[in-house]
């Protein structure tokens, strides 16, 4: 035989925001916009999700660690990712160097992003210039 011990909801203060959250992660991470067509499936796509929640998730709380890793008792080490942490920053810097300094976007007629923001004024007739010049030595 077995007993439930039924809990009001007092007993649980943020009950309805935990269950709000997991569904939110439900449907934009694990579904993005698709539906269960019918009971069965939508069974199969729950376990598919608590799967992915629990195996394949790393939520930023847990410092590259799975929920399931974290239940299994390992602990997370904020310290753990530092190097890639930083390695990432210099890649994000590298990115918007380029981005803004060495790329030329059609709209800026062969200013970069960079000389624009300092004040350059696109000159669509220059550009031009510069296009019957490129096509020239093609």
């Amino acid at each position: 035989m077995s007993f439930f011990v039924f809990k009001t909801i007092q007993d649980f203060p943020h009950s309805n925001s935990m269950a709000e959250s997991t569904h939110s992660i439900s449907k934009t991470e694990f579904m993005q916009g698709r539906h269960s067509l019918d009971k069965k499936q939508h069974l199969k796509d729950l376990e598919t999700f608590f799967s992915y929640y629990n195996e394949e998730r790393y939520p930023f709380e847990f410092y590259g660690l799975t929920p399931k890793e974290v239940l299994n008792g390992e602990k997370p080490d904020k310290s753990k990712f530092k190097k890639q942490i930083k390695q990432h920053l210099k890649d994000l810097e590298t990115f918007f160097s380029y981005y803004n300094e060495e790329r030329y976007p059609f709209e800026f007629y062969g200013l970069t992003p960079k000389e624009v923001l300092n004040g350059e004024k696109p000159d669509k007739s220059k550009f031009k210039k510069q296009i019957k010049l490129h096509i020239e030595d093609l």
